[in-house]
């Protein structure tokens, strides 16, 4: 654990209500509905929330655009604080970190947002 108590990967919420940290099931391919990732949140302390996902949005820093399709993605809640997110639709490659993704959720009554860096080159 960091010394804010968080495990290494999240991300602070802008709020400062909840982190999250984005992990791909396999590395995220361009023109496909077959990419999944699993969202997790945690509270500021790093003790377990169940912050309820309500966004996740894609966007290319890189190229100044969005992706399309977004209203096909599926939330799936697997367990309290853990989120699968499924049909995730890349309209275009990209290099490593340039797709990043808009999270939103809402924790203990309070919103936030976070953007996290997608680590993968996008083929």
């Amino acid at each position: 654990m960091l010394a804010s108590g968080l495990p290494p990967g999240f991300i602070a919420a802008d709020s400062q209500t909840f982190a999250v940290a984005l992990n791909w099931e396999r590395a995220p391919v361009a023109l496909s509905l077959n990419n999944r990732a699993y969202v997790r949140f945690l509270q500021m302390d790093g003790s377990e929330t169940e912050a309820q996902l309500t966004r996740f949005t894609l966007f290319n820093a890189a190229t100044g655009q969005g992706s399309i399709r977004q209203d096909e993605m599926r939330f799936t809640q697997v367990e309290p604080g853990l989120w699968l997110v499924d049909h995730v639709y890349f309209s275009q490659g990209g290099a490593r970190n340039s797709w990043v993704a808009d999270v939103e959720a809402q924790s203990a009554g309070r919103s936030g947002k976070a953007r996290l860096s997608i680590d993968y080159e996008i083929l």
